[in-house]
């Protein structure tokens, strides 16, 4: 897959930047965007495409965390979807939405990783629509630290992102040195 974990930031309402993870060169991702974006969806790209590496940290490697997801729960038999920590109540449990965000975050890295520390920095709702009805989608970005006990797994998991609506730019796993926040 050439394409390994991409988000969209924001910058300001002015544009922003594009992050993600490739094996592709600068120049083949500025090529891909002229080719599928429009003028308009090129125009909020600020500042030049950069290719970033993919690195993959050994087993037992410490390792600094952010990613932005939608923390949700499949709702019995239905197969709706609604936002975990309303799930969490509605199934009885007491606890508030951090801890039950933190808590679904927690769970969909433990293939891959020990989380040893965790903070939600950001979250609220992203609106949108699905056949013409408008929705509301919880959010959260989390900043924290893991040990990877399962490196294919992780590879696996920047390769296609972690949780649900990632067409939308959410899911992308971006690690760094764990003191670095």
């Amino acid at each position: 897959m050439s394409w390994l974990g991409l988000r969209f930031r924001e910058i300001g309402g002015r544009g922003g930047i594009l992050n993600g993870y490739t094996e592709k060169t600068a120049e083949q991702l500025q090529d891909m965007v002229n080719m599928a974006a429009d003028p308009d969806s090129q125009s909020m790209i600020k500042g030049p495409i950069l290719a970033m590496p993919i690195y993959i940290p050994k087993s037992g490697q410490s390792v600094g965390f952010e990613i932005k997801v939608v923390p949700v729960a499949r709702n019995g038999r239905a197969k709706t979807e609604m936002d975990c920590f309303l799930h969490d109540k509605k199934n009885g449990k007491s606890v508030d939405r951090e801890v039950s965000y933190a808590n679904w975050l927690t769970a969909r890295l433990a293939p891959s990783s020990d989380v040893k520390s965790i903070r939600v920095t950001q979250s609220g709702y992203y609106k949108t629509s699905r056949k013409k009805r408008p929705l509301m989608i919880p959010s959260a970005i989390f900043q924290g630290t893991m040990v990877v006990t399962d490196p294919e797994i992780l590879y696996k998991m920047m390769v296609q992102g972690v949780g649900r609506h990632k067409a939308y730019g959410f899911g992308m796993l971006a690690l760094r040195v764990p003191d670095r926040f």
